[in-house]
């Protein structure tokens, strides 16, 4: 019995001596793996900062072209003009495309890389082209293009390393419309990394700068071309916007930014993502291109130009619409709904005070004007959410190629990595009292094919029902906020992060959609008056600090197909206000 005993005891250790040695054995191999998984991945990180530092330089290497520059009157001229007096003066022969030209590609390279406004910058081929320019609605514009929209001899990169190394394989539909109407595509505007955010920073060309207060952002992702056109480096810009990438940096920036309904632009021949990259958002929220600009006229212009049988026979998914001049001309009374707070985030006082001056300037204007509830919108935040991360975060990833992400897709970046990332940083949000945001995070959930499918329905029904009490109100447009603060500081937009409700409804229901800067903010209107226990409250108020003379904008908005109508209050907004300020960068 005891020798039987002692060879049991005897087995039972061997035995634990060897699960201890394959445990030991086993985790030696994990650690092995991590840390080769790791350093592959930092090598891979710092090869792709390497060949965006080297892109950028390759930029900054460049000297300006020989240029035939008019005297320092006429340059200062030829820059107070908006897009449409500069074709007047041009078809006048008071001033010539080259003088517009080369006057723009000395702005546009001073200020473009002194605010990292600028992506490439293909000054010589704009040169080169000028002799072919067209007798057309933007004849001799210079024009800059976000950096995502292919165009010949570029490298349309959408904020990523990868993607910059590739050379466009020509002009995009977009662009060849443009050149046809007599614009010239001279300069490049940065755009934010993967362009999913509202604020613009890359491994390319860097952080952009608001020229307003180089402390803020120009917005995004759209901001570098915001940017430019604040900065005086460009009469005209074209950007895209999926969550309001034209709108919010045409807000920060004071100037006049315009998304079409979807269906009436192409998003052909734009930046080709990584095809594991594709984001389910796209299933269900279409992109849209527009313009951003000085003035309404000018908007107008490039819509044009792109709205005619050319652009529907090279794209048969567009709806054949063209330009209905009766109705943006038109002075019949119309029906007008407002709100300055939409249940998601409370605005600061000025931006109330300027929807109250816009709704006061529209009454006295003969319309009706009408209070609209706005009880569904936060039901559209969550759809948004869950749409845009309805398979996770891989896909950012994906998209990076290995590429470190910008400081706003950490989160990303860290729950593709960590199984217990999500639970820890939504913890982290409540344990700092960012309630809204946690409660936001929540929604951002991997779904299985028959919960997407569910959510496109429920995402159908929401349109279905918001157009439904439109009607019963009998709109034809509603002013709201499109930002309930001013242009923030760098990197605090993302605990700012439910601000982005007031542009993105819009995208849900593609309803067309154009910001039109009104005022600036004024002496004792620097504050944000809402309490809450919620710690955004502290960071609205922080960026409401020393904001006085900073832009103010209000945003305008129609159902689908109804562009023409949006422009034309815009039209009647910019008349009354005559906001036409831009940033004193000089």
């Amino acid at each position: 019995m005891a020798i039987r005993n002692r060879i049991k005891a005897y087995v039972i250790e061997n035995i634990k001596e060897q699960i201890k040695y394959g445990v030991m054995v086993i985790s030696g191999v994990y650690l092995v793996y991590r840390t080769g998984k790791y350093t592959v991945q930092r090598y891979k990180a710092r090869s792709m900062r390497l060949k965006g530092a080297q892109k950028n330089t390759q930029k900054l290497s460049k000297v300006l072209p020989i240029l035939n520059l008019p005297d320092e009157s006429k340059k200062k001229y030829i820059l107070s003009l908006k897009a449409f007096e500069i074709v007047k003066d041009i078809e006048s022969e008071k001033i010539t495309a080259e003088e517009v030209l080369h006057t723009y590609i000395e702005r546009a390279y001073t200020l473009g890389r002194k605010f990292k406004l600028s992506a490439e910058e293909p000054f010589e081929d704009a040169i080169s082209r000028l002799a072919e320019v067209t007798n057309g609605p933007l004849k001799g514009v210079p024009i800059s293009i976000k950096d995502e929209i292919f165009q010949e001899s570029c490298h349309s990169s959408g904020g990523v390393v990868w993607l910059s190394q590739t050379t466009d394989p020509g002009d995009s539909i977009l662009i060849s419309q443009l050149r046809k109407s007599g614009a010239i595509p001279f300069v490049r505007g940065n755009a934010m990394q993967l362009m999913m955010w509202f604020e613009t920073i890359n491994n390319i060309y860097g952080r952009a700068e608001n020229p307003w207060d180089p402390k803020r952002t120009p917005g995004g992702s759209s901001g570098g071309d915001a940017g430019l056109v604040a900065a005086g480096a460009t009469p005209l810009a074209i950007g895209s916007d999926i969550a309001g990438s034209i709108r919010i940096p045409a807000a920060f920036c004071g100037i006049y930014g315009f998304k079409p309904s979807s269906k009436r632009i192409t998003s052909a021949e734009c930046v080709g993502t990584h095809p594991k990259s594709i984001t389910p958002l796209e299933l269900v929220v279409k992109a849209s291109y527009g313009p951003l600009g000085r003035c309404v006229e000018d908007l107008v212009l490039v819509v044009k130009s792109w709205w005619d049988e050319a652009l529907w026979q090279r794209d048969n998914m567009v709806v054949p619409l063209s330009f209905n001049n009766s109705e943006y001309e038109s002075t019949k009374r119309l029906k007008i709904g407002y709100f300055d707070y939409n249940n998601v985030f409370e605005c600061a006082g000025v931006v109330k005070k300027a929807i109250r001056s816009t709704v006061a300037a529209l009454s006295q204007a003969g319309h009706e004007l009408i209070p609209m509830r706005t009880d569904m919108v936060p039901k559209a935040v969550e759809l948004f959410i869950r749409a845009t991360y309805a398979i996770g975060n891989s896909f950012m990833m994906e998209e990076l190629q290995g590429e470190d992400p910008a400081w706003t897709y950490k989160k990303a970046y860290y729950e593709n990595r960590l199984f217990f990332a999500e639970k820890l940083i939504k913890a982290y949000k409540k344990l700092t009292g960012y309630k809204i945001l946690a409660r936001h995070m929540s929604f951002a959930k991997k779904l299985t094919y028959q919960e997407f499918c569910i959510l496109a329905q429920e995402i159908n029904d929401f349109k279905y029902e918001f157009n439904k009490y439109w009607q019963s109100l009998k709109l034809d447009v509603a002013i709201c906020p499109i930002w309930p603060l001013v242009a923030p500081y760098h990197e605090t937009t993302v605990k700012l992060a439910h601000a982005f409700s007031y542009s993105l409804l819009w995208n849900l229901l593609d309803f067309p959609a154009g910001v039109v800067p009104i005022k600036k903010v004024e002496k004792g209107e620097n504050r944000y008056e809402y309490f809450s226990t919620d710690s955004f409250v502290k960071v609205a108020q922080e960026n409401m600090k020393n904001s006085e003379g900073l832009p103010v904008c209000v945003q305008v908005v129609g159902s689908t197909y109804q562009d023409e109508k949006v422009l034309r209050v815009m039209k009647i907004i910019q008349d009354h206000f005559g906001f036409h300020e831009l940033a004193k960068v000089d």
